[in-house]
């Protein structure tokens, strides 16, 4: 394969090719090199969430993402800081997002929908329970494997994990979120004419939910169909009630809807017939995909990608790469989490340690032994025989009439 269909960062083999049909962008096939696993990779630029301050909202995203993901989450394994680009590093999995698949027509019946509520609403309790605040959920955000799995994804993109400790405000967080819940099952249900009518409504009303117009459309359209019980048709109106009235997220588990069809562990929820596995043109071979979640960080010295100097170090200062690489070494365990912080003025000592020692190396190169140049020298005294001598460079007397050592010769640093 040429070097120009992939990116090689680290240990990775980042193909260039878009996966395509899967609903989440930006995601690649990635090799590790070492060992021949499979991961998922999601490049993530830069410029876009500097310019637009979000950068400091997508690092703690990240942080909260890998500190608290279980079995509810697209497992989030190592994260590559580039120069222009953030790589995000994911176990691999194979599947398409709820959103891809309504896109394509898929439908789902009661028993499925109930299975895929279950797990978000074990994912958002997990979350809640850790106090941090998921800012939207959309079909957009749940992925369902082709072995039947629902995971959440797509919460690093546009950054939407936060912490508080503010008990109000993540209340007001989980009840926005029960909507939105309630809006997914009626996507679920009727996704084409309820989608459409939520942008009807949007673009009269200018509000993105005006809940009397949804309830009215819901009762009218969706509650009316045959194949929804009765259960399911009292949570979406609990879910969709307003605010002080609204069944709150930490209570679904209890609804009698959840009471009425109890989930057997058997029970997963089959994917399409078609596959969604895409082969590389290299690396065919079936790869075991690994469930370990690292502990540790991949060494950045072997990475070949460029540095950007840190915010703190000015501009002129000029630092060799190996202490960047010691500087953002931390800075991508703070984005993993396997510390909270760490001392970049000592950092920065010691970039300005090695610039030191680099420029008095540079300096020593200089003075090295400058090699001896063989000359010839013609004897006019001899017939035109030719003899061959050498010349010290610095006075031109052959050594041959230079028995003596001169005197006060000046050595430099003692290198010759």
């Amino acid at each position: 394969m040429d070097d120009d269909e992939y990116y090689q960062r680290e240990t990775y083999r980042i193909y260039k090719e878009e996966i395509k049909g899967i609903g989440i962008t930006s995601l690649h096939y990635t090799i590790n090199t070492e060992n021949n696993e499979k991961y998922l990779c999601r490049l993530l630029s830069l410029k876009n969430y500097k310019e637009n301050s979000l950068y400091d909202e997508l690092k703690k995203t990240i942080q909260i993402y890998h500190k608290y993901q279980n079995n509810n989450f697209i497992n989030l394994y190592d994260v590559i800081q580039g120069t222009s680009n953030l790589y995000i590093l994911y176990n691999y999995i194979e599947g398409k997002t709820l959103f891809k698949y309504k896109k394509e027509g898929r439908n789902f019946n009661e028993k499925e929908i109930k299975k895929i509520l279950e797990e978000v609403v074990n994912a958002l309790i997990h979350l809640y329970n850790n106090k941090i605040i998921l800012k939207d959920l959309k079909l957009e955000n749940i992925f369902l494997t082709d072995d039947g799995k629902i995971l959440l994804c797509n919460l690093e993109k546009n950054p939407l994990l936060t912490q508080t400790n503010k008990e109000y405000k993540l209340n007001n967080g989980y009840i926005n979120i029960a909507l939105k819940l309630g809006l997914i099952i009626c996507k679920l249900l009727d996704y084409n004419d309820f989608v459409s009518f939520l942008k009807t409504i949007k673009s009269q009303s200018q509000k993105e939910f005006d809940l009397q117009l949804i309830n009215e459309y819901v009762n009218e359209n969706i509650l009316t169909k045959e194949f929804i019980s009765k259960p399911l048709s009292k949570l979406i109106k609990g879910l969709l009630k307003d605010e002080n009235n609204r069944i709150k997220i930490q209570d679904i588990k209890s609804h009698e809807y959840f009471l009425s069809l109890q989930t057997k562990e058997k029970d997963i929820i089959r994917s399409s017939t078609k596959s969604t596995k895409v082969e590389l043109k290299e690396d065919k071979q079936n790869i075991s995909t690994s469930n370990i979640n690292r502990s540790t960080i991949t060494e950045a010295s072997n990475m070949d990608i460029k540095i950007n100097k840190s915010k703190n170090i000015k501009e002129e200062t000029i630092i060799t790469d190996e202490a960047y690489l010691i500087y953002y070494k931390k800075e991508r365990e703070v984005l993993l989490g396997l510390i909270d912080s760490f001392d970049e003025n000592e950092i920065i000592n010691n970039m300005k340690l090695a610039e030191k020692y680099s420029k008095e190396k540079a300096e020593k190169d200089k003075y090295k032994a400058i090699p001896e140049k063989k000359v010839v020298v013609v004897n006019e005294n001899k017939d035109n025989n030719i003899k061959n001598s050498t010349l010290d460079e610095n006075d031109g007397v052959t050594k041959e009439d230079n028995k003596k050592p001169k005197k006060n010769k000046k050595k430099w640093f003692g290198l010759f």
